[in-house]
């Protein structure tokens, strides 16, 4: 965090979320962390399970090999 504070972990499980071509994906091992107020993806942890993060514009994209995991557009700011 940005602010040096320390949250703490109350559970870990897993997630499913939908992308932007409406197909759900599953996230294993995430974190449940009440005192953060937006969600957070670790990007060394997706790089170090063989996916590659990318933006092209505004746009992120995550891929594994020529499959598109997830892509999104910035919307606002941080």
């Amino acid at each position: 965090m940005d602010n040096d504070a320390q949250c703490n972990v109350i559970g870990n499980g897993t997630v499913r979320i939908k992308t932007h071509d409406s197909v759900v994906r599953t996230l294993s091992k995430v974190h449940h962390i009440p005192d953060l107020k937006h969600n957070l993806m670790s990007f060394s942890t997706l790089e170090s399970n063989g996916c590659k993060c990318s933006t092209e514009g505004e746009v992120l994209k995550i891929s594994k090999g020529a499959l598109v995991l997830m892509k999104e557009e910035k919307r606002g700011s941080l």
